[in-house]
């Protein structure tokens, strides 16, 4: 790469900010993933996951303060929160706000993310709830009606989703004058904290797979695009069964008080991100889910990111330039039949010319079909 001026952008990985990088100026900061190690693998890596500087203009967190937008007919009042929820609750039990609790003394969220904070806390019955706090930032015109019928229908979507593998949304609701999604809490955390503190069996490793998989297909059999498959994205639940998680709300997301024009790229993960979509080519596809998928799959059967041994700006040139990750040895070894047809299944997620990408539904049938001799 040329010489360009380093332009600082704020660092997120698994939620947390570890500073600012230069992206122009990115060295090779990751860990190095040539070690036998699994516990190496997720290591936090300064160059997976780049978000943009928040917008200097936000949507006031207190809704008796909305904020105004200056337009060339005067200025255009922002949606409240209230008024927000209030168009968002047509759909029959949808809106939990008055089952929900959260213990008062809980001033810090447990995790904060690229679109908000997430607070742990209770419904009435005593059940354990994660509480997704966003800041959505919607103006009271037509296009601002429009953006909310089309919020609605994604949610309406989302909460009627029933399968083992995709994270439930039990409602929404209003906390701290935010708009939150409440959905089951996941005492096990991420699909990558286990990888990284465990080492699962081939079989399980296999079984992991598949269970994402049967996610995926479930979720495009829906008219669902996920958007952003890794295992940070996948959560445990407390009988190991995976559970595929931030989903089902991409609108709010692109409306979201940190969804500049900027972030919309640079906050998805860009080593399982699939090509076309980092050249600009539209919107988040299923296609571009079944690229991220084989990327996923190949994160969990090895332990490692996507790319291992490189650094972002390296992934990103060798993503662009059609250079597929290389096959590592050690968990596909040439000359084992399965091995070769797993390999051989995740190029073909990898085709650069997403028609010829398998459905999710195919994926899940040549990976169970596999289930006779796990690999990994």
């Amino acid at each position: 790469m040329g010489r360009s001026t380093p332009v600082a952008f704020p660092v997120i990985k698994n939620g947390l900010n570890y500073g600012t990088l230069g992206v122009a100026s990115v060295s090779k900061g990751c860990v190095s993933h040539s070690t036998s190690s699994r516990s190496q693998s997720h290591t936090p890596c300064l160059g997976d996951h780049i978000a943009s500087p928040p917008p200097t203009t936000m949507l006031s967190l207190f809704d008796e303060y909305p904020l105004a937008e200056k337009q060339s007919g005067g200025l255009v009042q922002q949606m409240t929160i209230s008024q927000i929820l209030d168009q968002l609750t047509e759909q029959p039990g949808i809106n939990i706000s008055d089952r929900l609790i959260v213990p008062e003394y809980q001033d810090l969220p447990f995790a904060s993310g690229s679109f908000g904070d997430i607070y742990r806390g209770s419904l009435l019955d005593g059940q354990q709830v994660a509480v997704q706090c966003l800041r959505p930032i919607i103006k009271q015109t037509n296009e601002g009606r429009q953006t909310l019928k089309r919020v609605s229908e994604e949610l309406s979507i989302w909460f009627g989703c029933k399968h083992p593998n995709v994270l439930q949304l039990l409602g929404i609701a209003q906390h701290r004058k935010q708009l939150a999604i409440v959905s089951p809490w996941m005492p096990n955390g991420t699909l990558r904290s286990l990888l990284s503190s465990n080492l699962p069996s081939k079989h399980d490793l296999h079984n992991f797979c598949c269970q994402i998989t049967e996610g995926v297909a479930y979720l495009h059999e829906t008219g669902i695009v996920h958007g952003d498959l890794k295992t940070d994205n996948i959560l445990v639940s407390t009988d190991q069964r995976i559970v595929l998680a931030d989903f089902g709300h991409s609108i709010i997301k692109e409306h979201s008080s940190y969804a500049t024009s900027s972030t919309k790229l640079t906050n998805l993960s860009l080593r399982w991100m699939a090509p076309e979509l980092l050249e600009g080519q539209g919107t988040p596809t299923t296609e571009g889910d079944i690229y991220s998928l084989g990327m996923t799959i190949l994160e969990v059967v090895t332990g490692f990111n996507p790319y291992a041994g490189l650094d972002t700006v390296e992934a990103l040139q060798n993503i662009l330039s059609r250079k597929l990750p290389e096959r590592p040895e050690r968990h596909f070894p040439g000359g084992d039949r399965h091995a070769d047809l797993l390999w051989a299944l995740l190029h073909e997620c990898w085709d650069y010319n997403p028609q010829r990408r398998p459905v999710a539904m195919e994926v899940r049938i040549k990976l169970r079909n596999l289930e006779a001799k796990p690999i990994g």
